[in-house]
């Protein structure tokens, strides 16, 4: 389910095409130490993820798949640290409930089929947190201090992923766990072995960059975490507090359904067991450490989720044991809810094809297979859940799952992505690569220069108008004549001798270039996208005429 839909869908903007670009870009340079986004520093995160998506294209080809891959296999891998700590102090049951809840969460699927850098930065906190929990558990002293030390080297991946925020995440759950397990001692003894872990891991890449980059730590560490962290003026993404809870809640469809009756039996049989204490400070301290934060993006949220398909996992253990009755009316309960919207997107696919079909072919030719195959589709998940709610004991927790996973699969395998600029962008400047050849000049903006890019394999777009993410890069006395505003994308039009010029701009902020004398050769938009072409060759022609 995580695996066959990576490869189906076009790379989108703006997140795809950026952690598909900057990879590209290092294997094309050959330099691994520094992140260049078009060519520019691009000093937002550390190397790793880059490298990890480097290393599957190069493995595997430029494509969706391998660019995704890495964070399919990091969900999948917090998923197997889960079975293995969970079923170590609980046995198989619990441990394969653990990670069946967490790998069918709605949340944990999109973000673990997305070229995003979260799914990986929290596949390695899962790691480094399920490793520091067996290790307080484990009763050899080699084993202990081998766990210990694999804590210290996925939190050094973890930092080498999306930075400081890698130490913050982890320390925030081990230090009150422990507190509230009166081993207060342990915060002296403990941490010494995954600090040589993380500092060897992490520490090469820091000095190289330091070298090689000698502002990027100043820049990382004031504007990347204490700005975005504590100033409203500068953090992106501002949100109120309580962002984070409608989040949480609709990221554990369809477990949220199911999960107060569940919790709130646990919570009273269970507060004294060391897992369900740790696995309940895994969820409420880094969400209250990411509320806290001014800019909010519904992805940070992810690092819960393990720690709270653990609670659901032990909650609806204890609700089977104590009352199968209770057990089944819950879960009949989840179905019933889940299956009202899935059998309103039945309903309406069944509308759609029969009263608008011409309507939709014009919008997409392929638009009545699509709908054929979303009803199917729809179809298959009722059917399931049917069969879950007339099934018992666990059948009932497994089919609530298959059928969300289905649903999210094949979601992704039918949706028409080629109607989105976000995420059709990637096909439709590959159907115009014949105005791009390769002397042209290309000027893209913020939100498209990332995609010129990694369709055109270039890496010297010139930004119009806003500098946004590129700010940094653009700012640099070496690359400040690669943004544009009107007058002087006026003088790069003029200066350009020869060479085709091609834009490829967000059609809301065309209309200055629209209004200049000189009119493109080529214009066309889509979805809001405006694609031009000055070319000197042709325009003489048309003058001479």
């Amino acid at each position: 389910a995580y695996l066959l839909p990576l490869g189906i869908r076009p790379l989108g903007i703006p997140d795809e095409m950026r952690y598909a670009e900057i990879p590209r870009e290092m294997l094309a340079s050959g330099d691994y130490v520094s992140p260049r986004l078009n060519g520019l520093r691009y000093f937002e995160k550390p190397a790793l993820g880059y490298w990890t998506a480097a290393a599957s294209v190069k493995c595997l080809g430029e494509n969706g798949f391998a660019v995704r891959l890495p964070y399919a296999l990091a969900t999948g891998l917090a998923a197997l640290g889960l079975l293995l700590v969970v079923r170590r102090e609980k046995g198989d049951r619990l441990a394969l409930l653990s990670a069946f809840l967490f790998l069918c969460s709605g949340l944990v699927y999109f973000v673990g089929t997305y070229a995003v850098l979260d799914a990986l930065f929290s596949g390695f906190v899962a790691l480094a947190l399920c490793c520091f929990f067996g290790a307080t558990r484990s009763g050899a002293a080699k084993s202990r201090w081998g766990l210990l030390l694999l804590t210290g080297v996925f939190v050094g991946a973890a930092f080498l992923t999306k930075g400081f925020i890698a130490l913050a995440v982890p320390v925030l759950v081990v230090v009150p766990y422990l507190l509230w397990e009166g081993r207060w001692r342990d915060l002296f003894r403990l941490p010494w072995i995954p600090l040589a872990g993380a500092l060897t891991v992490a520490l090469p890449w820091c000095i190289a960059i330091a070298r090689r980059e000698p502002d990027f730590w100043n820049y990382f560490f004031w504007q990347e975490h204490v700005n975005r962290f504590f100033s409203h003026a500068h953090a992106q993404h501002r949100q109120p507090f309580w962002f984070f809870i409608p989040v949480l809640l609709g990221g554990f469809v369809p477990w949220v359904f199911i999960a107060p009756l569940a919790l709130k039996t646990s919570f009273h049989r269970r507060l004294h067991d060391p897992l369900f204490r740790f696995a309940l400070l895994w969820v409420v301290m880094p969400f209250l450490f990411f509320s806290a934060s001014s800019g909010k993006l519904g992805t940070y949220i992810l690092p819960c989720f393990p720690g709270l398909a653990i609670l659901l996992a032990m909650g609806l253990d204890d609700l089977l044991e104590l009352d199968r009755e209770k057990y089944a009316r819950t879960l009949d309960v989840g179905i019933a809810i889940f299956s009202v919207p899935v059998g309103l997107l039945t309903l309406a696919l069944l509308v759609a094809a029969l009263g608008f079909a011409d309507r939709l072919r014009s919008f997409d030719p392929h638009m009545m297979v699509r709908l054929g195959a979303g009803f199917l589709l729809a179809l298959a998940v009722l059917g399931i859940l049917y069969a879950a709610w007339r099934s018992k004991g666990w059948n009932k927790t497994v089919g609530l799952g298959l059928g969300a996973m289905l649903l999210c699969a094949g979601t992704q395998a039918i949706a028409p992505m080629g109607v989105s600029s976000d995420t059709g962008i990637e096909t439709f400047l590959e159907s115009n690569r014949s105005q791009v050849d390769p002397g042209a000049v290309v000027v893209g903006e913020v939100h498209t220069a990332a995609a010129l890019c990694y369709v055109f394999k270039r890496s010297d777009i010139y930004v119009y108008r806003h500098r946004g993410e590129l700010g940094y890069g653009l700012d640099a006395p070496d690359s400040q004549h690669r943004f544009l505003d009107t007058e002087r994308f006026l003088t790069l039009l003029d200066g350009r001798g020869d060479r085709r010029l091609v834009v490829a701009i967000k059609a809301k902020y065309a209309q200055p270039l629209k209004d200049l004398p000189l009119q493109p050769v080529f214009e066309k938009e889509w979805n809001g996208i405006w694609l031009a072409v000055y070319d000197p060759a042709l325009q003489a022609r048309v003058s001479h005429k």
